[in-house]
């Protein structure tokens, strides 16, 4: 006997403790999902997401790199979760946001190279969810992007996108357009 606490817990061959198999202590299998299964399958998932966005892309003349499609289909994701409770999109499912969100703010990109290929201070009037602000600050890491809307739950939307993928050089601001002061080099 271990003593209180610590019945969970058994000996391997070497009579060192180690952790016994939760389903083995007699706890219902429900309760522990078979992770590796669950995780092949999401990674497959993920995987012909970022295979059908960079065909996407490369079929509008814009090669991502591994981080930025990744960085778009966690954004993707994003936008799912938080749309089942803030209402932030009419798309709800991973197709149309893929189509419909990621590859169609993808397509601002080349012009966006051709007319402002610099530095520059860029602001997306309207953006709610943050499109296409989002996807230019993945993309263009040399803009600083600043998404504005009149809807504070969608640019607290933005706000936690710019933490979790990590792009400081998007903010998201929740004001009229009418009030905003400073300076931008593209609207």
């Amino acid at each position: 006997d271990l003593g209180p606490g610590l019945a969970h817990l058994g000996r391997d061959a070497g009579g060192h403790l180690a952790a016994v198999d939760p389903p083995a202590q007699g706890r219902p299998q429900g309760l522990f999902r078979d992770q590796g299964s669950s995780h092949r399958a999401a990674v497959g998932r993920m995987t012909a997401t970022i295979e059908r966005l960079r065909a996407g892309a490369e079929t509008l003349g814009v090669a991502l790199s591994e981080r930025q499609a990744e960085q778009l289909t966690a954004y993707g994701a994003l936008m799912l979760k938080w749309n089942k409770v803030y209402n932030l999109t009419a798309l709800r499912d991973p197709d149309s946001v893929l189509t419909h969100h990621l590859l169609d703010s993808l397509a601002v990109i080349p012009p966006l190279q051709r007319e402002w290929a610099g530095q520059g201070k860029l602001l997306d009037v309207g953006s709610g969810a943050g499109l296409p602000g989002v996807v230019i600050a993945i993309l263009r890491p040399d803009l600083d992007v600043t998404c504005l809307d009149a809807v504070a739950k969608k640019m607290a939307f933005v706000q936690q996108v710019a933490g979790e993928l990590v792009l400081p050089n998007l903010r998201g601001l929740h004001a009229r357009v009418e009030k905003l002061e400073g300076r931008f080099d593209l609207i």
